[in-house]
């Protein structure tokens, strides 16, 4: 075989066929690789040995025209503008088995023309792109290699992966993305690509399938919780996670890391929901499932943060300091704020805080008390909570950030003689916190 062709897939398995397949629906050429000959003669025929739905219509009218090939070894993908790769990479106890994609990427690198872009699709977790991949094409730095985590349905891969969701490569440059990319997989996806580090898409790709797992192992807990207690467990999933246009609950807003999750309804609710688990005659199941981490989980997050703002001013004869006591910023209500898990160790310690709020910073005692709403141990912090953020921030060994500072807070201690020697910072502030911490002494 001597023609050039637009793609070559490598490994025919549900991914290699749904991709060759979408590129081929897409009017391009093709060449299929395998060395399992039952595969590549299967293919040879207009048949897969996977039932991905318009396959075979779509592999028979690409050999009636002359668009689809076969080949047996990598080295047939020379001929190809775009290689894609979706061998296996099977799981070896807690890591994976790169053998068979790295036996690939050698035999490229010998055979590859100049410039030849390449487009892992075979899972690589996180790191083997640096450490298992990328070194077996040895030198070959002209080889554009792009890793694109691939979401597909088993019966569906085709549709899924003319238009996906997301579009992500991972590429070594995200800045200076191979100029070609953009129009190969225009030609196919229909998706903009958004370039990411190799590492990042890694991740991508680790990310979703654990979150995949994480909603499939809820969803089967509640719909046995609900059962349990005589309630249709489709009824309530369906209306739960069903939101118009003005949703805002069960969107991605969620997702993003950042404090665990506090205020009047939550933890009481999750507290509820375990009294629910206990009574369930599921019960042994779910003191081990999801729905238990749900509190675990963010209490021992809670803990941790409260231990390194501990361990931050351990040694020191100056205070802690908390920026942030409301449960939510311009609020005054205390009474459920992440902020009361430090003030109750240091209180317990017989340890000093001096703390910063804007809505409590110079506040008179009687208004104090009746922000406090009748909730004794709010209201014996006051001597804490009034500070301004600059006191806060030079005169404490150790900080805990329990809101996002504002361009006016980040203002008022940038520049100041002094800082705290430890900052636990819960909401993100590290970029804005650069600005103000380089080359400034720490408290002593």
């Amino acid at each position: 075989m001597s023609r050039r062709v637009d793609i070559a897939v490598i490994g025919l398995g549900n991914m290699g066929v749904s991709v060759l397949c979408a590129a081929l629906d897409k009017g391009m050429t093709g060449i299929g690789i395998d060395t399992d000959p039952a595969k590549t003669s299967e293919l040879a025929a207009g048949r897969t040995i996977v039932p991905e739905r318009d396959a075979d219509t779509i592999l028979q009218q690409a050999l009636a025209e002359g668009r689809l090939e076969i080949g047996h070894t990598a080295a047939h993908a020379r001929h190809a503008g775009l290689v894609f790769i979706g061998v296996q990479t099977p799981a070896k106890g807690t890591h994976c088995d790169y053998s068979v994609l790295k036996a690939v990427m050698r035999e490229l690198a010998q055979t590859a023309p100049q410039g030849q872009v390449i487009v892992i699709g075979s899972t690589v977790f996180p790191g083997a792109m640096a450490s298992e991949v990328l070194p077996a094409v040895g030198r070959r730095p002209d080889l554009e290699i792009v890793y694109e985590p691939v979401f597909l349905r088993a019966g569906f891969g085709i549709r899924d992966y003319q238009m996906p969701g997301k579009l992500i490569a991972g590429v070594k440059n995200p800045q200076r993305p191979h100029p070609r990319l953009a129009g190969l997989f225009s030609r196919v996806v229909d998706e903009t690509p958004r370039y990411v580090r190799y590492e990042e898409a890694e991740w991508i790709k680790m990310v979703h399938n654990a979150w995949m797992c994480m909603k499939i192992s809820f969803a089967n807990e509640i719909g046995a919780l609900c059962r349990d207690f005589g309630t249709s467990p489709e009824a309530v999933i369906d209306i739960a996670f069903s939101e118009g246009p003005r949703g805002r609950l069960m969107t991605r807003s969620h997702m993003m890391p950042g404090a665990p999750y506090s205020g009047p309804c939550l933890p009481k609710d999750a507290q509820i929901l375990q009294g629910l688990l206990e009574a369930s005659p599921n019960r042994a199941w779910f003191e081990k499932g999801v729905t238990t981490a749900l509190r675990t989980s963010n209490e021992a997050q809670r803990a941790s943060l409260v231990q390194r703002w501990l361990e931050g001013g351990a040694g020191s004869k100056k205070p802690l300091g908390v920026i942030g006591v409301a449960f939510r910023p311009e609020f005054n209500e205390v009474r459920a704020s992440l902020a009361l898990d430090f003030f109750q160790v240091a209180t317990d310690r017989g340890l000093t805080v001096l703390a910063y709020d804007p809505a409590f910073e110079g506040i008179s005692r009687p208004d104090y008390t009746l922000a406090a709403r009748q909730d004794a141990f709010v209201e014996s912090l006051y001597a804490s909570v009034v500070h301004p953020i600059e006191k806060v921030w030079t005169e404490t060994s150790s900080v805990v950030i329990n809101r996002k500072l504002t361009e006016s807070e980040i203002y008022r201690i940038r520049g100041l003689a002094r800082r705290p020697a430890c900052i636990v910072d819960i909401y993100g502030n590290d970029e804005a916190l650069a600005t103000v911490t380089n080359a400034l002494p720490l408290a002593a």
